[in-house]
Parts: structure tokens; sequence; C-alpha cells
């Protein structure tokens, strides 16, 4: 639960130009307290896969993650569960993710589209559209949903709220 304390740095007041006054807090310091957005987050690890560097895309992951992907199949993993999931794949010579986009529903809740060729099963390989539903905590992925598209994906935050129903 959220409670004052004393002794904040932060004037409750803004100046005459709208800026918060700081008082004696560095000057970037309004600017930490704001959570980055997870379309952000979503282009960092976009990078990273390019890279294919699975430190920088397990740095995406909030350590309390369910990330459902195409690396595992759909089934919904933990952050680092899933970037060995995302080693598998990278490393199975079919897995590929391409042609990003994305959309913004608010700072920490995004979709995102890609073309993914992947394996299913031992024996066979698909390609489609994957459309998933973001949520972040933090400035990290904390919850991912793979959804048929935007008005499933909708309908999935009106009924489950940020937790996706993963849990």
């Amino acid at each position: 639960m959220f409670r004052w304390v004393r002794g904040s740095w932060l004037a409750a007041e803004p100046t005459a130009t709208g800026d918060v006054e700081s008082m004696g807090a560095p000057a970037d310091a309004v600017d930490r307290l704001v959570e980055p957005r997870m379309l952000d987050t979503l282009i960092r690890f976009e990078q990273a896969h390019r890279r294919r560097s699975l430190t920088e895309m397990r740095a995406c992951f909030h350590d309390d993650a369910l990330i459902e992907s195409v690396a595992s199949n759909g089934q919904a993993l933990g952050a680092d569960e899933t970037a060995e999931a995302l080693r598998r794949a990278l490393d199975d010579g079919v897995y590929s993710i391409r042609d990003w986009r994305y959309e913004e529903l608010d700072a920490q809740v995004a979709l995102s589209w890609t073309s993914a060729r992947h394996l299913v099963g031992d024996a066979r390989m698909r390609d489609e559209v994957v459309c998933r539903l973001h949520v972040g905590r933090e400035g990290l992925m904390w919850r991912v949903k793979l959804v048929q598209d935007r008005d499933e994906a909708l309908e999935h935050l009106r009924r489950f709220g940020p937790t996706l129903g993963l849990v």
C-alpha cells in the first residue's frame, strides 16, 4: 500500500512554466520516476533478437514474467525459461521472426505483430503472422499473451486485466 513519506524532494505544485520544481534533486530525477514505456522495451528486444543476443533479450524480461512465445510453442514460461526456449529455437535452423510492427495501447501495454517461421513439433514447419499482447512492469516485459488479433487482445485485456490471466 502506498504511504506518504516526509521529506520528499519533489514539490507538490508545478512552476509557472508547468514544470515540477526539484529541491536539490538531480535534474533528470523526475524523468527517472516514470517507468520506461513498454514500446521502448519491445524495440530493445527486437534489436537484441536481430543480433541473436540472448543476454540482451533476457534483460528485457521482468524476473516475474510469464511469457507465451513462438519459441515455447505457446506455453507460458518464466523469464529464464523463455530465454532458454529462444536459445533452442535460434539453434534449430528454422526459427525466424521478422517484419516487426507495434501498436502502443498505453504506456505499459502494447501489441506486436511479426512474421514467424518456426517448427511445430519435430517434423513440421509453419509460416504465420503472430500477434502478441504485452504488459510491462518496471519497464520490462511482465506478461505476454499470444492472441489471434487486436480484437481478441482487447477483449482479453478487458476480461483479465494486466495479468492477462497468466498467473
